[in-house]
Order: C-alpha cells, then structure tokens, then sequence
C-alpha cells in the first residue's frame, strides 16, 4: 500500500489574534473565505479583504448561491450583504441559541443549533427560520440538551443536531435527526460514555442518503438516516505503558470536525489533542513523592515544583489532526501538516479544490486539492 500524500498548508492569520476560530465558510465561488473573526479572505491572492463590521460568537455561513453571509451575535443571527456591507435581515434569538448555522442547499432557510440554560436547566434549541421574509418555520426544544452542530439534508426535509443530553458531569453524546415537520425519525445516544461527552459536528453526505458525525471516542463516523453504523474512521492509539514512544501516537485527542468532498467519496476530519512526557510526568512524581516522605510539608510545593528548571516540559503538548479517507474502503487518502495547534472547524469549497482549516489563535490554513484518486501505475 502507498503512502497517503502529505499537504503543507498556507497560513491566513488575523491581525487580531483574540482566540480560536471556531467557523470558516466559503464563498458560492470559492474565491472568499470567512472566519468567525469576521475576516473575509482573497483565496487566490491569499489576502485581507475586509472585516465585517459586526461581532460574533463564533457561527459563520455562506448562502450557497450569493454572496451573502448568516453570522451570529450574542441576540440575533445577521444575514448581510457582504458586497453592500448591509444587514439586510435579523433573526432574533436567545443567548448561545446559535453555536451552529447552516443554510439549506437552495438558500431559503437558515438552520440554528444552540441551548438555553440557567441554573437548574438546559433546553437544546434547533430552529429553522425563512429569511427573506423573516419566518421562523420550525422550532425543537429537547429538554436536557446542549446542541453544538446543525445540519440541513439537500432536499431540505430533514434536519439534524448533535451535541450532549444528560447531567451536567455526567452526560452522553448524541446525534438526533427530525423531519421538516419537527417529527423525531432517529436519536443515536452513546450511553457507554459520561463525563461531559459530546459531539462537536454532524454533516449530511452529498446525496443526502447517510449522516457523518465524531462520535464520543473522537473517530468520525457515517451512519444511515435511520441510525444504522455504517463506517467508523481514525480510531485512536493510545500507548498501553508509560513507557509507549508516545511521539508516534495520538493520546488523548480526536476528531472534532468534518467535511465531505462535494462528489461524496472523501471524509475530511480535523481535531487534535494533548500528551505528556512520561518522562517528566514520572520525574514530577517522584517529586511529589519524595516531598510527603519528607514529613508532607506541602507549604511551598507550588512553588518549589513550578521553579523546577524541567518543569515546563512536563506540560501539555498540543498537536493537530487533519485526515482524509475514502469512504467507500475506509482508507487513508491523505494527511495534511496542522502544526502544532488542534482543528477547530472545516470547509470545503463547491469545486472541491480547496480546503481550509480554523485554529488558534485566528490561524487559517489553506490547502490547493489535487485529485484525491489513486493514480494507475506508470
């Protein structure tokens, strides 16, 4: 078997580095790209174009067909006009209602997926909403919910939202699929796993026919519209004994998020994760040890532990994943060079040729597609 190619990417990054960029859209062309920063990007040239000059929460989509954006703010979802710079709708909502937008694939609806919370409750919210006139045409509340992802089949009849139910603490991750009519047609719930498991994305194939979502481990899955497992990609490695080159595994992290190619043969996966080195996670050890044999004066171990000259090491060190399988084999296609820093979201243009990546802090990374196809021998 041949070794899959490994891309190198450009790298877009805002002026403003104020964090992660949690959403990228592509323009219908694909010769725009925005951020949840509310950078608009020349992908040819590889330059700044504008900024919007609104605020986000971190939600971004591009109209299929127009340059037109939907992007939220902490009270409303704004639909603008990138060309005019003018807001030329308004969708109100309540805070954190709209950690996810999505159009339908002829531009008319625009999908939401968030929650509300208090105190001693969280309710999942997915609403669908005409924009023009400003209609809101469907609206699902799941108690003991918090909904992080929205997707919109092709045919716009179905709609779909993944993230969390259960007890803060406690909870599990799950993926639910409705009609257009608010009608519940699947709910794929992993009750194996707890403490705060969720699922970050979901996405529809291009036909429409099967669903793409992480599950709790992190591997991407596709599944059928009636929940049925189909395929599961990326599982992850994680070494058995302290002593694992952990340099050559991925521990403890996973895939976040996801994109299908437009012809539908492809998965892209992005995500990433933290190890420690064993070795000077057992030296701080021993350290720990050697101080309570000592009698337990714990008054200044902060201190003494953070002063050590090794101790920076035996932080956390972050990497990033970004794969790309065939879906019908199940086998790696690609991988693409991230660096250093975790995935945070995808996109993918129309014509399939190019690919970008949201990271932190306000780091975009861009790659040209060739063909993904394996060539004949020469």
């Amino acid at each position: 078997m041949q070794t899959p190619p490994h891309f190198i990417p450009h790298r877009l990054e805002s002026e403003e580095k104020r964090g992660s960029i949690h959403d990228l859209s592509f323009s219908p062309n694909g010769t725009l790209l925005a951020t949840s920063y509310g950078d608009i990007w020349d992908v040819p040239s590889r330059q700044l174009l504008a900024k919007l000059p609104v605020s986000s929460n971190g939600s971004i989509a591009f109209h299929p067909h127009r340059d037109i954006i939907a992007m939220a703010q902490d009270d409303a979802v704004l639909i603008i006009d990138i060309m005019q710079h003018a807001v030329i709708a308004r969708l109100h909502i309540d805070r954190r209602c709209a950690e996810s937008i999505a159009f339908s694939n002829d531009g008319t609806i625009v999908g939401i997926a968030g929650f509300v919370e208090s105190e001693d409750d969280r309710t999942g919210i997915v609403r669908l909403w005409e924009w023009k006139p400003e209609r809101l045409v469907l609206d699902l509340q799941e108690p003991d919910a918090l909904f992080y992802s929205v997707a919109i089949s092709p045919d716009a009849h179905l709609v779909a939202a993944s993230g969390c139910f259960g007890p803060l603490g406690n909870s599990t991750s799950a993926l639910v699929l409705w009609d257009n009519a608010g009608t519940r047609k699947a709910r794929i719930e992993n009750e194996k796993f707890g403490s705060n498991a969720m699922t970050g994305c979901v996405r529809f194939s291009p036909n429409g026919t099967r669903l793409a979502f992480d599950d709790v481990g992190g591997s991407p899955c596709i599944v059928t519209l009636t929940g049925e497992l189909v395929r599961t990609f990326g599982e992850r490695a994680v070494p058995k004994e302290p002593e694992a080159d952990i340099a050559a595994v991925q521990k403890p992290g996973g895939y976040n998020s996801l994109a299908f190619s437009p012809d539908g043969r492809h998965l892209f996966a992005g995500g990433g994760g933290h190890h420690f080195d064993w070795d000077e996670f057992n030296s701080g050890t021993e350290f720990i040890e050697e101080r309570l044999r000592r009698g337990g004066d714990m008054s200044t171990f902060f201190t003494d532990i953070m002063s050590r000259p090794s101790q920076p090491q035996s932080l956390p060190k972050f990497f990033g994943l970004l794969t790309c399988w065939n879906i019908s084999t199940g086998e790696t296609v690609a991988t693409f060079d991230v660096g250093s820093t975790p995935i945070n979201c995808l996109a993918i243009s129309a014509d399939g040729r190019t690919l970008a990546a949201g990271s932190d802090p306000g780091l975009a990374l861009l790659w040209n597609l060739p063909s993904l196809e394996p060539q004949p021998p020469k």
